[in-house]
């Protein structure tokens, strides 16, 4: 199943990660998220450092966050999967074929529920979890 990445501008150095220092098919953690008061289906993305390639260009990204790889605590959360179907993200996931609405057993799960996926950036600018299904 493939779900689009959502929210990393609302953790801190997640755009400078994912814009100059992600590794294609970055391995990330997936965790269930119940107690989101956006979204009740929500699934926080964590990355670890090993997901990461370092460079003078990754420095100056974080720095503008007044962070650097060294100060990062890690695993950082860097979005979401699983906001509401009538986001205009949910509509975008959705005419490009990826799934957005994540199954109820991810929550039956507790919610500490994980899973590994994988991070993928595509030329149109989209980020694209992918998790085995």
């Amino acid at each position: 199943m493939k779900f689009l990445l959502v929210g990393q501008m609302f953790s801190q150095g997640a755009p400078a990660l994912i814009a100059k220092g992600l590794r294609q098919h970055a391995a990330v953690t997936l965790r269930a998220e119940p107690e989101n008061s956006y979204d009740a289906n929500a699934v926080k993305v964590w990355l670890e450092r090993d997901a990461v390639i370092e460079s003078p260009e990754l420095d100056e990204a974080l720095a503008a966050f007044g962070l650097s790889v060294e100060t990062i605590e890690w695993p950082i959360a860097i979005g979401h999967l699983g906001a509401k179907a009538t986001t205009k993200a949910a509509a975008a996931a959705l005419r490009e074929g990826h799934s957005f609405e994540l199954c109820a057993k991810w929550h039956d799960l507790s919610e500490a529920a994980r899973t590994k996926g994988r991070l993928t950036q595509h030329s149109n600018g989209t980020n694209i979890v992918e998790v085995a299904s």
